[in-house]
């Protein structure tokens, strides 16, 4: 999400960025997050193995796994907690995201309006055909919309209404962690 080509967040770091582009962050706290958890993930077998025995013998060669697993969760949980206050969004970026779709990801809203009158396969194939025809021809969704008398009085959800309670759900989350939204 903070390529240049979305730039919808960015990481505060003091730290030296890329060797041949200066301009970017490494992201090595989602690197490290992502190439921990896999591991921890393969030590479920083993320690699922250990509740089918653990009452026929002993088996405390099974806390090895579960206390490195334990001590992976800490660091993973210590990069979730790093990353968290040095991630920086963008919500100019994400309007400006949304707007270069012309209305596409509107898509999932018509055809639930359209699946009432046409049925759900219709509605989700006429609105693959739709898209397919904003790609060809340039035209935003509302405009495509308008050329099918199918979607006649199909109303594009405000921004508002799209968003739903998004904001206040991540908000509420974010209060849970001890953050102040």
């Amino acid at each position: 999400m903070q390529g240049d080509d979305i730039g919808e967040l960015s990481i505060r770091n003091r730290a030296v960025g890329s060797s041949t582009m200066p301009h970017k962050v490494n992201p090595s706290l989602c690197i490290e997050i992502m190439s921990r958890v896999p591991e921890m993930s393969a030590s479920l077998s083993v320690l699922l193995e250990w509740v089918v025995t653990i009452h026929e013998r002993d088996s405390a060669l099974h806390f090895g796994a579960l206390e490195q697993m334990c001590i992976d969760m800490a660091q993973v949980l210590s990069c979730v907690e790093g990353l968290l206050e040095r991630l920086v969004v963008h919500p100019g970026a994400m309007l400006a995201n949304i707007g270069r779709t012309r209305g596409a990801v509107f898509t999932e809203d018509v055809t639930v309006q359209l699946a009432d009158r046409l049925g759900r396969r219709s509605a989700h194939e006429l609105m693959q055909q739709t898209v397919a025809l904003m790609t060809i021809e340039r035209l935003s969704l509302s405009d495509a919309l308008a050329h099918d008398p199918r979607c006649a009085g199909v109303t594009l959800p405000t921004m508002d209404e799209a968003i739903g309670e998004a904001p206040q759900m991540v908000d509420a989350c974010l209060a849970r962690l001890g953050y102040n939204a």
